[in-house]
Order: structure tokens, then C-alpha cells, then sequence
């Protein structure tokens, strides 16, 4: 006899799939946040000064540099904040 798998069901676990990885790039997306604040904060303990000037354009660049380091951290793993971010919600927001 065959088993007859309820239309529903299919539809259902794609929807939670797209869900799951809607919440994972989220949760990563805040991460990268995160580490991007942090490394502002950290830069803004640095005096500046010294033989090189900081002018308009080197500090764009180091704000955009900061963007990008911070986007790759949390992409590699960072500092697992992602992680318990999505344990957390997946368990949450259950899709029925």
C-alpha cells in the first residue's frame, strides 16, 4: 500500500526552509552589525595623528574597510553570536 503525503505538507516544509534561511542571513546580517560597531569603537580609542594626515578620504575608507572586515567575520562564523541568535528564534517562530 502507499502512503499518500499530504499536499500540504511539501509546501510547508519549503516555506520553512525559506523561513529558516531568511532568519539565518538575518541573524548573520546583525552579527556584521555588531562586529561593525565594535570595530568603531574600538578605532575611536586610536588618537590619531602622526606622520600620515587623516583626511576625508582615508577615513571613509577605513570606515568602509571596518564594514567589510566585519562582514567577513561574521560570514566565517564570528564570534558565534549568529549562531545563538538563530538557535534562539528558530525556536521561537515556529511556521505552521
Amino acid at each position: 500500500m502507499i502512503d499518500t503525503i499530504p499536499s500540504g505538507s511539501i509546501a510547508t516544509d519549503t516555506a520553512r526552509e525559506m523561513h529558516r534561511q531568511k532568519l539565518k542571513k538575518t541573524c548573520a546580517d546583525f552579527e556584521s552589525l555588531f562586529l561593525n560597531y565594535m570595530l568603531k569603537s574600538m578605532r575611536s580609542t586610536v588618537t590619531e595623528g602622526g606622520i600620515i594626515d587623516q583626511s576625508e578620504e582615508s577615513k571613509m575608507f577605513k570606515t568602509m574597510f571596518d564594514e567589510n572586515l566585519a562582514k567577513e567575520i561574521a560570514a566565517s562564523g564570528g564570534l558565534g553570536l549568529g549562531d545563538i541568535l538563530l538557535k534562539q528564534l528558530s525556536d521561537k517562530t515556529p511556521l505552521e
